[in-house]
C-alpha cells in the first residue's frame, strides 16, 4: 500500500496556537490580540487568530522586542499540545 504525503500530513493548526507553541507570545491571549491588532501575517496576508497554518507556510509576527519571520517546518508543533508547566522556565525565573 502506498501512502501519500497528504494522507500523513498533520491537520493544520490555528496561527494563534502555533505562535504560542513556538513561544513568540507568552500566552495564547497575547497571540490572539496580536492577530486582531494586525501584527501577524501568514503567507504575506493579514491573519485572523483562526487562520490555519500548515507545513510550508511563512508566518510573520511583530512583538515588542523584534519582528519575526518564520517558516512552519516541524510536524510535531502542529499536532502536539503542551502547557506552560511542561516548558522549562528561563534562567531569570528559577523554579520554586
Amino acid at each position: 500500500m502506498i501512502v501519500s504525503a497528504m494522507e500523513t500530513a498533520p491537520d493544520p493548526t490555528r496561527v494563534d496556537v502555533w505562535l504560542w507553541a513556538v513561544r513568540i507570545y507568552r500566552t495564547r491571549s497575547e497571540a490572539t490580540a496580536a492577530c486582531r491588532g494586525g501584527k501577524v501575517r501568514v503567507n504575506r496576508r493579514a491573519a485572523k487568530a483562526s487562520t490555519q497554518v500548515k507545513i510550508g507556510d511563512r508566518v510573520e509576527a511583530i512583538t515588542v522586542v523584534a519582528a519575526w519571520s518564520m517558516a512552519v517546518v516541524a510536524e510535531w508543533l502542529l499536532s502536539f499540545a503542551f502547557g506552560a508547566s511542561s516548558v522549562p522556565r528561563p534562567p531569570e525565573f528559577p523554579p520554586r
